[in-house]
This record gives structure tokens, sequence and C-alpha cells, in this order.
């Protein structure tokens, strides 16, 4: 085990491509000199256990200090049996793991790094100053929208006894191998004309296996008819997928590397230069004294990769006709930088405009529809309600919903503020239960007499604090990285555009308790109230900007709809089917509950409060707007308190 804060600058876990980039990347940079350093990685690393193959310009290669490093590389690559073409001012290297760590294992040895073979399972932002996280992804639980395919494959390096490769190609993808009913080819690395690495490779749901691969293999080989020798056999697995990872981005100390920062190309399983462009931004940040941020990947690129991989998902053979296609019809350099992501739009269209047509279009629509969905779904009971409410109010029969008021109510409007006492309580006994609703009595009651203190006071707090609850309720579970000046901005225009949006009913309710608004500001409100409502709900647009659409998009038509409704219903609407409803969200992802077990530790604070509202119905006191606004702000001030924990 080891113990927290360590006295290490840097510390590495894993070192695999990734990490092992980043360590040349800082010590080219002086940045390892006189520093504590910390390696945690499992494997023993005695052999080779896998190869990295990429393509570069000599130059780049220089300034990366990979040149000495390099087994082989080829001038030409050929593709599916085409004719050979020149890869221009790049080529095609490779490169052995065992080799490329064995040089970074002689730089840390040189600094003086502290080795530690061992899994490393906890939260890292303990372990140094600056933490490198190259742990793989965990690519369990992945949304239905977040296809999974499988690059799997199993190679023979061999010695054939007749000359049979040419040492200046490397066939990235020969289809001329059985499929079935598969995307399978072969891939051949020729170091001279008798040695190469053959891999069958295949993209699918479905794994290769070793047998069915050694099959292909004896099958490819036999047309040669010599005998040969293998000399080491390769075997892995590569996921492809577009689904993003953001687990280790929770603390400013801890940066994700490798796969986990999404360094993994979804198409295409390449991962090694995009791995290299990234660790040199780090090591610049860095060496410059500046915070690194890390692009976000072009979502043009990675629409074209979901689109890929939804039709190799739904007709994992269709691979072959789409690669065969954009081989045969495009210069490889071309490809190779298109795969590169280095294209702009004319040249992607004419790349895409050699691909099969109908089944790009039908995974696009697909994709869409699934996005329509996604946008749709989890708003689709609160624009649903507040369209029923509207129609309602235009028929004078609001009343009629108040049924459903109260169902929502008992569903998740009191539930999830009768869950607060999981933030505090994480072993229930008679006694903390004591001290837990004493404490939260205690808060109410504090805020309560600060009306009776200062009225303006308590509105400027209660509205505050009210501002920065909507506004963190809705960007943590849109946004985890949301930070305050986001969370205050937009929770003031929700609340402000809610309550002004019916001024008239507001000023009546403050002046129930005492505050009293100017004349001429309840003149112009009320003259202008339409034109505020449409003017706020368009500044509203430009949140679009910063926020997710499916979120601010229905908060907008919410506040819209709300606008048209009597003030209680429209604060009901919001409360309920927004904000309570992306409140429950983030508690169920917290606290990973089930909907269910979730209401279950809910019910008793739910029927506390219930009960509570029997009794005052019950002994007929009476209550006005004013009296229940002040009792509000008392209730909801624990609340919010012990909901910021949650969200920190």
């Amino acid at each position: 085990m080891l113990p927290e804060n360590q006295a290490f600058d840097y510390a590495f876990l894993g070192m695999g491509c990734a990490n092992s980039l980043l360590v040349m990347a800082l010590h080219k940079r002086g940045l390892l000199n006189s520093a504590q350093i910390l390696v945690l990685e499992p494997a023993q690393k005695v052999r080779n256990d896998r190869t990295f193959c990429f393509w570069l310009s000599p130059e780049e290669l220089q300034e990366a200090g990979l040149e000495k490093l390099i087994s082989h590389s080829w001038d030409k690559v050929s593709c599916n049996g085409q004719p050979a073409q020149a890869l221009n001012h790049k080529k095609y290297y490779y490169l052995r793991a065992e080799v490329l760590f064995e040089h970074v294992q002689n730089l840390l040895m040189e600094v003086g790094a502290t080795w530690r073979h061992e899994v490393f399972n906890g939260e890292p932002q303990h372990l140094a100053k600056h933490v490198y996280d190259s742990r793989p992804p965990h690519w369990e639980g992945l949304a239905k929208d977040q296809e999974l395919i499988h690059q799997s494959f199993f190679g023979w390096l061999i010695r054939a006894k007749e000359p049979i490769f040419d040492p200046s190609t490397f066939t990235m993808m020969d289809f001329n191998i059985e499929q079935q009913g598969q995307t399978q080819f072969m891939y051949v690395l020729p170091f001279d004309a008798h040695t190469a690495l053959l891999e069958p490779t295949r993209f699918s749901p479905d794994k290769l296996c070793q047998t069915n691969a050694t099959a292909l293999l004896d099958s490819y080989l036999a047309p040669h008819q010599t005998t040969f020798e293998i000399l080491e056999t390769e075997q892995g697995c590569i996921p492809m997928c577009a689904a993003r990872f953001e687990r280790q981005q929770a603390h400013t100390n801890v940066l994700a590397t490798g796969a986990n920062a999404g360094k993994l190309k979804p198409s295409t399983g390449y991962s090694f230069v995009r791995n290299l462009r990234d660790v040199n931004q780090i090591a610049d940040s860095l060496a410059l004294h500046k915070t690194f941020h890390r692009k976000k990947a072009s979502a043009r690129f990675v629409f074209y990769d979901r689109l890929l991989l939804e039709i190799l998902h739904r007709r994992p053979h269709a691979g072959k006709e789409i690669f065969g296609r954009l081989f045969a019809r495009n210069k490889a350099v071309d490809v190779m930088a298109f795969l590169d992501e280095e294209t702009n739009v004319w040249q992607e269209v004419k790349l895409m405009s050699s691909l099969p047509i109908l089944l790009f279009l039908a995974a696009a629509l697909r994709f869409l529809w699934r996005s329509l969905k996604a946008l749709i779904r989890p708003s689709a009971v609160a624009l649903g309600t507040g369209a029923l409410l509207l129609i309602l109010s235009k028929f004078g029969i609001l009343e009629w919903f108040i049924p459903f008021w109260i169902l929502g109510l008992l569903l998740v409007g009191i539930p999830h503020g009768a869950l607060d006492h999981l933030h505090v309580l994480k072993e229930l006994s008679f006694t903390k239960l004591i001290v837990y609703v004493f404490k939260y009595l205690f808060l109410g009651s504090l805020m309560y007499f600060s009306w009776s203190v200062s009225a303006p006071l308590a509105l400027s707090l209660f509205l505050a604090y009210s501002a920065w609850h909507f506004g963190e309720a809705d960007l943590k579970l849109w946004t985890p990285k949301a930070k305050w000046p986001a969370i205050i901005i937009w929770g003031f225009y929700v609340l402000f555009t809610l309550l002004f949006s019916h001024f008239t009913e507001l000023v009546a309710i403050l002046q129930s308790m005492q505050i009293e608004f100017p004349n001429s500001y309840i003149s112009a409100m009320n003259t202008y109230s339409l034109e505020f409502t449409y003017s706020a709900v368009s500044v509203g647009l430009l949140f679009l900007w910063r926020f997710p659409l499916k979120g601010v998009f229905c908060s907008l038509v919410l506040l819209l709809i709300a606008a048209q409704l009597p003030l209680l219903a429209a604060f009901g609407l919001y409360f309920i089917f927004q904000h309570s409803v992306n409140g429950w969200q983030q508690l169920r992802l917290s606290h990973e509950m089930t909907n269910t077990r979730l209401w279950i530790h809910a019910l008793p604070f739910t029927l506390g409060s219930f009960l509570l509202l029997g009794v005052l119905y019950y002994l007929d006191i009476p209550v006005n707007w004013g009296q229940a606004f002040i009792f509000l702000s008392a209730l909801s001030f624990p609340h919010v308190l012990l909901m910021h924990r949650i969200y920190k």
C-alpha cells in the first residue's frame, strides 16, 4: 500500500505507449532532472508484447527522438491487391514495444525513478504533484449509441525458405482471405524477402480466435508453396469505440493519457501519433508553466467514426466493401491524411463519394434519429406536461391538473429533497438520525427567523442560494466540470426569468411580506412583461454556445411555456419536471442506485413531509402565499447546503 501525500513530482500509472512517450518528451525538455518520480506498472515487460506502427515524416521522427528506436520502415503501401503507392514525404515505421520500454526504463533509471510493479486501483490525486494516468478505460456499461467494435488479431513473424516478400512495400489491408461473415483482412509487414509479420485482423463485435487466425494464415501462405519457420507470435485486441472518458479529470493534478484520454482512433485503432502529439503538448505546457487544456476531438471526425462503427456493428461484413473502395478510388496519402484528421471538408467529400453512399446515408439517419430521441427522451415528460398545462390554462380548467401536481410532488419533488440524509448518514443509527434532524431544523429555523430580522435581506439571501442551487443542479448533470461563474449565471437567468415573467403575482406575494416595489417599476414591468419574457428566452439562446443543447433547449421551452401560466403552475412545472428530475438524476448517479432503491431511501422523510402538511391542514392553520414563501425558503436552505456537498 502506498501512503498518501508522497513527495513525488511526477507519478506515472502504467508505462505503456502514451506514458513512455510522455517520459521521453519530459526528459527532452529537462523536466525530469532533480525530480522525484514514481512509476506504477504491474507488468515486468520482459518480452515484446506488442508492436507500434505509424506513419510520420523523417523530420517528425527525429524531432520526437525515435529515429534510433525504429526497427524497420517502408516507403510504399499496398491495399487489397492494388499496385503499391509511394507515401511521398512520410514513411511507415515499425517500433517494437520492448525497444521503446527499455529506452524509457534507462531514462528513468538515470533520474532515479521509483518503480513499483503493482496494480493501483485507488484515486491517484495524492500520489504526486502531477499524475499521468494511462490505466485502460472501462469499456463496460457503454451507452447503446456507443458501439464497441473489436479489432482483434493473431499474427506470426515468419522466416520463409523462399523469397516471397517485397521488403519495400507493406500491405495495410488485404481482403483476399475468407471473410466468415465479418470484416477480415491480412496485414503484412515484410522485413526482407524471407521475413515478415503476417496478422489476420478482424473488425467485428465478435473477436477473432487463434484457431480461425491460424487457418487464415495457412490458407494465405499456401499459394507460395514454401516452408517457413515461426519466429514469434503476436496477439491482441484493440477496442474501437467513440465513447469519451473523463473519469480521471475529476482532480486538477491528474491527467488521463492514452486510450482513456481518447487518443485511440475509434475507426482504425491507431494511437501512436495521436499520443505523440498529445504528450508533446503536455510537456510544452509544463515547460512554459501553463495549464494544459486538451482540445476536444473534432466533432466532424467523431461523426465519421461513429458512422463506420454503426455500420460495422449492424453489418460486420461491410468493411471489405468500404475499405476496398476507399483505397481503390483514392491515393493512399490522401486516405492516410484523412485517417490523421488532417483533411478539409472538400477533401472529405471527395473521399466519401467513393464509398457506398446508401450504407453511410442509412447509418447517418439512424445516428440522427438516436440523437433526436436522446434529446427528447429525458425531456419528453417535462415538455409534454408543459404543453398539457398550457392547453388546460387556455380553456380555464387548470385545476384539473392538481392531482398530477400531487403525484409529481410525491414521486420526485419531495423525494429528491428527502434524500439529504444520504449525504451525511453513512451508517444509520438513532443517535446520528436525531443529530441530523436537529441540525436540519436548526438551519431551517435560522432562515425562517431571518425574515423577521430583515425581509429584504432574507429575500436577497433566498434568491441567491436558490439561483446557485438551480444552476448547480442543471450544470453538474450536463457538464460535471462546470465552474462557479457558469453555475451562477445560469441559475440567476433561470430564476429571474421564471419570477419576473410573473411580475404582478410576484409583487402581490412580496407585498404580503411587507416588501414594496416602486410603482414606476411595477407599471413598467406590467407594460412590458410579454416583451421581457420573449427577450429573456431569446437571450437564453446564447447559452447554447456554452452548455449542452438538450439541457438548454428543454429549459428554454419550459420557461417559455411557464411564462404563459400562473406563477404557482409555472414554478411547479419547472421545480418538479426540470429541477427535481435533474437533482434526482444526479443523486442516482452519485450513489449508484436504481430509481426504486433511491425512492425507498427517500420514503421515510417523504412520508414525514406529507404528515406535516396533513397536520397543518387538520389544525386549519391559515396560510397566505407570503407565509408559504418563507416556509419554502426555510425548508430549502439546509437542502441546498447538503446538495452542494454531493455536487462537489
